[in-house]
């Protein structure tokens, strides 16, 4: 599946074989510009060593690679982040404001 500007998209992360119950978890990221920022990430209810997060139209605003990673906390004394993972985000094909018509031919 392919990923675009605007998309609603659930992103999941693994944490590998450590369940997460207990850590407070969040996916950092940092756009294709160089900013960064992170989203609050809740536990995958089929598989606790998993973390996801679904975007908001206005979360992948931006097209190109960006880079994520699942950071987790626990009482503050325990911070650890997982692997890279690359999101590509495509540019869609940008709406007409009037739509196309079709206009049959004249005959003479």
């Amino acid at each position: 599946m392919r990923v675009f500007v605007g998309d609603i998209v659930k992103i999941t992360l693994d944490g590998g074989a450590v369940p997460l119950t207990g850590y407070t978890l969040s996916i950092k990221y940092m756009r294709p510009d160089g900013t960064y920022g992170h989203w609050v990430a809740t536990i995958d209810p089929s598989d606790n060593t998993r973390a996801y997060y679904t975007t908001a139209t206005t979360d992948l605003d931006m097209p190109g690679t960006w880079l994520l990673q699942l950071y987790v906390v626990s009482g503050g004394t325990v911070r650890a982040n997982g692997m890279f993972v690359d999101l590509v985000v495509l540019e869609p094909i940008a709406l007409t404001t009037v739509p196309p018509t079709t206009v049959a031919p004249t005959t003479v």
